[in-house]
C-alpha cells in the first residue's frame, strides 16, 4: 500500500514560514459502492460513537440504511439502524 508524505510551507515576497508537521496519507482501496436493492443498503445517516445522551449503549446511534431489496415485492422498504450496543456484539 503506497503512502504519501506532505508538508506545507507558506511563501511570500518577504519570507518563508515554517514547515508544519508531516502528514502520512496511506492509500488504501476503496470501500464498495452502496446499492439500495441490496442490503443492508445506502447510508443515510452516520454518527460518531459515545454520543449518546442517557449513557446506554443501545441508545447511540450509528447509522442509518435503507434499502428496498425484494425484487418482486416493490415497495418493502428494510431500514437498518446500528447502535454502539450491536457494534460491540458484532466485533
Amino acid at each position: 500500500m503506497p503512502h504519501y508524505f506532505y508538508v506545507v510551507k507558506a511563501i511570500n515576497g518577504v519570507s518563508t514560514g515554517s514547515q508544519s508537521n508531516e502528514v502520512d496519507l496511506a492509500v488504501s482501496v476503496a470501500p464498495p459502492a452502496e446499492n439500495a436493492c441490496t442490503q443492508p443498503g445506502l447510508t443515510i445517516l452516520s454518527d460518531p460513537p459515545d454520543d449518546e445522551l442517557d449513557m446506554l449503549p443501545a441508545h447511540d446511534v450509528q447509522s442509518l440504511r435503507i434499502s428496498e431489496p425484494f425484487a418482486f415485492a416493490p415497495n418493502q422498504v428494510v431500514f437498518t439502524l446500528e447502535d454502539a450496543e450491536s457494534c460491540h456484539r458484532a466485533a
